[in-house]
Parts: structure tokens; sequence; C-alpha cells
């Protein structure tokens, strides 16, 4: 996503200087298969790997399944190509990371460009305001959404060409052409580019959704908000049928208020739950609301992993510099190295690895200036 599109959390995540506590859970990790927020699959063997950067999950949170490599390999950092613009935020690339897609010089709804590599190498500059790509499958072919999510796209062949559905977005596709998205902000699938949208099954009071991840075998995640209340509820349509919300955990005594979930990744949904951190009142000695309003209620996200199968919750810790792009391989942290280019201090983003966890694609944001700069690590 853009900067324009990052939630609080995102853009304040490298504010927030407090590592959380250690995890009490192993994380057994394998890396292997690796796509970006806003994508998933099922493997069938192995388990998760989870991908951090800025002390927020990266872009999402993502995972990878195989057997985890050893020695941790080391990386370089490789800046991407910008084609004369001044900055281009990735947003997406495909599982074998090959094809990496960005947005450059976004301003919202007005302008911007789809920037698409291919081997590190610019392939395509798709003059398109407001559109990005968030997904793609290893044959090269990406789905997206204009900055409205008014029209949903798919990319193939160097051109993009709109969904059916009327006003819709596209998340996420797999590796056999099932899209998710949403359609007139309800959660939605398309069973090929040139199908019709099918309406996924919510329950009622249901006011607006989307479907975010699909994996290869079909399962489903996204998101509800039900009557208008917030934070939105984690939802999941199983490859059975089958369906429903995700019944969230307590952390620390507390009841967990929300998750968002960011991506799937062997039979495990990773994302961030929503707790409640504090809450100001007005007159109080830390007070900071506005006028008329009496209290504030702040929230924080934690970095989850929740397994489909159990419905088990296993709490994921985060290391203490957030500044830098990483990924988890077991109980590791592999810290991927700055870019060569940066000049001044910076932070990191890894939007999306490989599929054999030795190569990595995102983007270093400068303190100071507010710019993107696209960069791909790759690992021996």
């Amino acid at each position: 996503m853009s900067y324009l599109e990052k939630g609080p959390t995102e853009l304040f995540a490298p504010l927030d200087a407090e590592p959380d506590a250690p995890s009490r859970v192993d994380i057994v990790a394998a890396m292997a298969t690796g796509r970006r927020h806003k994508r998933g699959r099922v493997a069938a063997a192995g388990a998760a790997v989870v991908a951090l950067a800025g002390g927020t999950a990266i872009g999402g949170t993502l995972a990878f399944s195989g057997a985890a490599p050893e020695p941790l390999p080391d990386c370089v950092a490789v800046p991407l190509p910008m084609a004369g613009f001044s900055s281009i935020d990735v947003t997406g690339a495909d599982p074998s990371g090959r094809y990496i897609a960005g947005q450059a010089d976004p301003v919202w709804g007005q302008k911007s460009s789809v920037v698409v590599w291919r081997d590190h190498e610019i392939v395509d500059v798709l003059r398109r305001p407001g559109v990005l790509l968030s997904d793609f499958t290893s044959r090269g072919v990406g789905v997206g959404r204009d900055a409205e999510q008014r029209r949903a796209y798919v990319y193939r062949d160097g051109k993009l060409a709109t969904l059916d559905g009327g006003p819709a977005a596209a998340f996420a596709v797999n590796e056999d052409g099932v899209i998710v998205g949403s359609v007139g902000d309800r959660p939605a699938r398309w069973a090929a580019a040139g199908a019709a949208p099918t309406p996924l099954p919510v329950p009622s009071g249901v006011t607006r959704g989307a479907a975010t991840e699909i994996t290869d075998d079909g399962t489903i995640v996204g998101w509800l908000e039900i009557d208008d209340k917030f934070p939105r509820q984690a939802y999941l349509w199983r490859a059975d049928g089958t369906h429903g919300p995700l019944t969230l955990p307590t952390v620390d005594g507390e009841r967990a208020v929300g998750f968002e979930a960011e991506s799937i990744r062997d039979g495990w949904i990773y994302g961030q739950i929503r707790v409640l951190d504090k809450v100001v009142t007005a007159g109080g000695p830390s007070a900071s609301t506005a006028p008329g309003v009496t209290s504030l209620t702040a929230f924080k996200d934690l970095p989850f992993r929740y397994e489909v199968a159990t419905g088990r919750w296993d709490r994921l810790s985060r290391p203490a510099d957030r500044s830098r792009a990483f990924f988890y391989v077991g109980d590791r942290v592999l810290s991927l190295p700055p870019n060569p280019e940066a000049d001044e201090p910076t932070y990191y983003t890894a939007d999306t690895v490989g599929e054999d966890g030795r190569s990595a694609a995102g983007d270093d944001n400068a303190v100071s200036g507010g710019l993107f700069r696209p960069v791909s690590w790759q690992c021996e």
C-alpha cells in the first residue's frame, strides 16, 4: 500500500520505542512460501516464519514454510531502478520473488504510475492514477485496485483490465487465478479474471467488508464491520464451505478487541491483535482530548498468529531495533541490511519475501523526506 493508505499504527510505529515483552512461545519455522500482506497460500508441511519491519508487521505479517536454512543466510540490499521517479512504494509481488510491483509518485486519487519489475529490471510503467497492484501469481498475473476502490484490476501481458462487478477492489490472487476482494463494500470472489464476482456469505448486520487473502486450497481470510462497530472483525471462509469469525484471545489478562489478519501461511493466519492500551480522561494529568471530548481510548497492535485447524493463538515477539526490516527463522531474527544508497536515518519495510526465503522486496522511507525507495534483498 502507499503511505497515503497506511493507518496510524503503521505510520507511527517507529515512534514506539518500547519493545514488547519476549514471546512466551517457540516459533518453529522454516523458510519457503512467502508472499506479501495481501496475499496467501498454504503449504503441505513445515511450520512458519514471520516477517516484520519497522516495529509493525511488514505491510503484513509474512510467513514461510519448508526447511529452515542453517546457518542464517547473509543478505545484501540492492536498490531497484526507479525510472526517474522520486518515490516508489513497493505494493506487491509474486511467490517466486521475480515479479514486484510498486506505486510511483502517488498523489491521492490524482496522480501515480504502476511500476512492474521482473528480475530486478523494470518491464512496465503504466500511468494509471491511483492504481496499485497488491498480488501476483508466479506467472506474472497481478491484481489490484484504485485508490477509492471503485474498480478492481487484473494485470496481464503488460496491460491493465478491469474486473466485472461495478464498485470493486481486488486484493489477492492464488496460483489457480482465483481472485478475492470486495464488490459494493462486501467480500467477493472471482473464479477467474473474466468471471463475474460471487458474494461471499456473511452474517446479518454486516455493513462493510472485504476478502484480503486466498490460499491455493481456496481458504479465504478477510474482515467485516458489524453494525458499523469498531474495530472490524477478522473473518474466515474455509475451503470446505464453512465460515465464521475468529474467536479472540486474552492478552495479559485483557480481552483482545480486534485482529487485523494480514497473511495466511501453512495453516496459520498472521496479523496484529488489537488490545486496549489506555483511556485518557479529560482533565487528567496526561489529558490530550479535544474540546467536548471527555475521554480518548487508545489501542496498541501486537503480532500474533492463529492456527486454523485448532483455533490456537501464538504471540510473536519483536526485536528491539524496529527501524530495520527483518524476519524470523525459527526463534531467530534475520535482520536485513540497509539500502546502500540511503544517506540519512531511514525506516525500512519488507513487503514481500520470495518462496525460498532468500529474497525480499520493500522500500526505505527517510525520516525527513517521506519518499519511498524500492529495495530488493538477496540472501545466500
